[in-house]
């Protein structure tokens, strides 16, 4: 078996192995991916090499844009990859022309170039006939070599050795992520004490105690803990009010925004595709409805996107505001892919239901969604990242969440009876490259509670 022949296959697997993840080991370097270091898939369209060559190449080319899926999937902060493929429904609400930076197409370009790699490195074991056998054994090594470092399912994970996973199936988890949607295979539980910005603050027992109030709630789109402390305060540094009694902590997140809606409105771990096997009867918006409170939300994009205007209604508002209600004129669009009502626009609108004693107002912002709106530089905003030495698209992404924050409070500002105020991140921002992703804690958000004296 262990012939001259057979550690000849095994030096050209190896070096074929090599050459076919090589381009993803580099665009690591570079850019956020999140995936085993070696593609079973890739080694399985070797052995099926021994087949087809034609079913080779077509299963090769099928599991590598299913790598490129998984990887936009947890870019993007989605829980898995069966709910970043369906956002394909809503790509006609998106400025998708705006996609089309030259980063992004010189990536494109990247991507394609690594497909023809792995495509002419598969073919090298074609020409060198290496046996099915020898295929067979390489990726019983590679598989075994996986569970003794630790990174496989099959051994527990409390003896890792190596800092990554080793080897795994993109193709394996994108079957396994679209049978869990068809089974309603998603937590729907209660997220742990502390991970709700609801475990900061009993808002039901609040209201009761204050019925001529109101409350505000704000979700930040994009809005992240900066592993740079100076820059944390300088954007929070507008919520710091005389008139209220100033609540900040650190909740973690999972998931992208309607996760992180569902966690912080319902203390729910939820995909929004589930909402009606959920048990929403505890949502805040449902639990005030019934203490005799309005509940009203306003969001500056499309009342289609995730399908926000269905199960709000399920979690308890009884009147939504999307960009489709609301007449402005195009000074009053910001955003750039999700181009919709600016959050000063918004939140003027949001303050005419505030007013009113008993209201319960939830905003979801816009104005920071990625990719990052390009807006002239503060001066004070400047010197901090000249100080830090950062670049210019996170400092803006900075400003445009203070930006937000400073709105928010001088609507609140404006107001003779103080409301409630709830502001919270959604998750961190989803940057591409390592460089301004690594400037944002990766597992928790900022959560602060406004309390009026």
């Amino acid at each position: 078996m262990f012939n001259k022949n057979f550690f000849k296959g095994v030096l050209v697997l190896s070096v074929v192995t090599v050459l076919m993840n090589v381009p993803f080991w580099i665009l690591s370097q570079v850019i956020y991916i999140n995936r085993p270091v070696i593609s079973y898939d890739f080694l399985f369209a070797l052995l099926l090499m021994s087949i087809s060559t034609r079913l080779a190449l077509l299963y090769l080319t099928t599991s590598f844009f299913g790598e490129i899926i998984s990887i936009s999937a947890f870019n993007y902060q989605f829980s898995n990859a069966s709910d970043f493929i369906l956002t394909v429904n809503y790509l006609q609400l998106l400025e998708v022309a705006q996609w089309f930076t030259i980063y992004n197409v010189f990536y494109a370009l990247v991507i394609i170039g690594a497909l023809v790699v792995i495509v002419l490195s598969s073919l090298l074991i074609r020409k060198s006939k290496v046996n099915v056998r020898c295929v067979v054994v390489f990726i019983l090594f590679i598989f075994i070599s996986d569970i003794q470092v630790g990174s496989n399912v099959f051994r527990p994970q409390d003896s890792i050795i190596f800092r990554y996973n080793l080897a795994g199936s993109q193709m394996f988890s994108l079957v396994i992520s679209q049978l869990g949607k068809k089974q309603q295979a998603y937590s729907n539980t209660a997220v742990p004490i502390g991970d709700s910005v609801l475990d900061l603050i009993d808002i039901y027992q609040w209201a009761e105690m204050n019925p001529l109030r109101s409350i505000l709630f704000v979700i930040v789109e994009s809005y992240g803990h900066s592993n740079i402390e100076e820059l944390n305060m300088w954007v929070s540094a507008p919520l710091s009010h005389s008139e209220y009694t100033l609540k900040r902590s650190l909740v973690a997140f999972r998931g992208a925004t309607t996760s992180g809606e569902l966690r912080s409105l319902c203390s729910l771990s939820a995909s929004y595709l589930t909402v009606k096997a959920a048990n929403v009867s505890e949502c805040l918006p449902n639990r005030l409805q019934k203490l005799g409170w309005s509940t009203e939300s306003f969001h500056g994009f499309s009342r289609a996107m995730f399908d926000r205007f269905q199960w709000w209604k399920q979690i308890g508002f009884t009147q939504s505001v999307f960009v489709e209600d609301i007449h402005t004129n195009t000074e009053n669009r910001c955003g750039s892919i999700f181009k919709g009502v600016c959050d000063r626009h918004l939140l003027a609108l949001a303050m005419k239901s505030l007013q009113r004693p008993k209201s319960f107002v939830y905003v979801l912002t816009l104005d920071t969604h990625l990719p990052v709106a390009i807006t002239p530089l503060r001066a004070d905003i400047s010197a901090l990242c000249e100080k830090n030495a950062l670049d210019m698209v996170p400092c803006m992404h900075f400003q445009n969440i203070r930006n937000t924050i400073e709105v928010t409070m001088q609507q609140v500002q404006s107001m003779t009876i103080k409301p409630l105020v709830v502001v919270i991140g959604d998750h961190a921002p989803p940057f591409q490259t390592l460089e301004y992703r690594d400037l944002f804690h990766d597992s928790v958000v900022p959560a602060f509670v406004l309390i009026p004296k």
